[in-house]
């Protein structure tokens, strides 16, 4: 498997982070129009139970007081739009989504309302609710890895937020890093927190037969880098701009290929990751 070019350390202390992060717990409220609030139990799927309050047809966690954060989302038609602003508003309901059923004329656009609050244009087709889903993500924030650990339809959505962030950061690490290898422990910590969050977010314990998969996995990431770095003193152009594009290109074959094994629980292989950035430099 090789020398890890990182301490044990900082590997742990990442850890950390990404399971502290994942087991905050989040709720969600979800109120207003009885039909859409019937659609949005079938879209979402977690540990939501009907409670009922005086004058409103809402759907909530049970225990909600003992969560780190609530977010609710208020279904509408056009109309009510106002008035379902200004209730949630004057109910201290922060942070919340004020979902309006636009139809045929949706557009899946969020417009903040105030610093903890936004409107999403949205119809009920599936890049509908996608949108009403990212708009809960957008508030939920940091907390967005434990709102998908406890709502699975969430998953696909924080996974691919987690992959992007970590391969856009580990483009600007390999592009900044002037000395050869300077750039790869940062770049490695980038990539062991990128796996070790999508492993919280599936609810996936991180067992010592596990932790020798990823390691491999890991392993296959660092000779990517080293053979990008060989092929870069051949590359017509700046240097730093083919650091870049591998530090991206890689951390993003690796995230997916760790998705697919989350979800499947398939054996991850260098040769799947190589295959992988190839895909995504065509």
């Amino acid at each position: 498997m090789g020398r890890w070019p990182i301490k044990p350390t900082k590997v742990w202390e990442v850890y950390k982070e990404a399971v502290l992060d994942a087991n905050r717990v989040v709720g969600l409220a979800i109120s207003g129009d009885a039909q859409l609030v019937a659609l949005a139990s079938e879209n979402i799927s977690g540990p939501i139970h009907q409670v009922p309050l005086p004058g409103t047809n809402r759907v909530m966690d049970r225990g909600n007081s003992s969560h780190d954060l609530d977010i609710t989302v208020h279904f509408v038609q056009p109309d009510e739009q106002e008035l379902a602003a200004v209730s949630l508003e004057r109910a201290g309901s922060s942070p919340w989504v004020l979902a309006v059923d636009d139809g045929p004329a949706a557009s899946g656009e969020a417009v903040p309302l105030g610093p903890d609050s936004v409107r999403v244009s949205f119809k009920d087709t599936p890049e509908g609710w996608a949108s009403v889903r990212a708009a809960v993500i957008d508030l939920a924030d940091t907390a967005s890895m434990s709102l998908a650990r406890r709502y699975a339809s969430f998953r696909p959505a924080v996974s691919r937020r987690v992959i992007e962030k970590t391969a856009r950061q580990n483009a600007v690490v390999g592009a900044a890093f002037f000395f050869p290898g300077a750039d790869m422990p940062v770049m490695t910590l980038n990539q062991i927190k990128m796996i070790f969050s999508l492993a919280a977010i599936h609810d996936q314990e991180i067992s010592e037969d596990r932790a020798l998969e990823l390691a491999g996995t890991l392993g296959a990431g660092f000779g990517l880098r080293a053979i990008g770095r060989q092929v870069g003193a051949f590359v017509p152009g700046p240097g730093w701009i083919y650091k870049g594009v591998v530090g991206y290109s890689g951390t993003k074959a690796l995230g997916e290929a760790a998705l697919r094994y989350f979800r499947s629980g398939a054996v991850l292989t260098p040769e799947r990751i190589v295959s992988e950035v190839r895909r995504l430099k065509r």
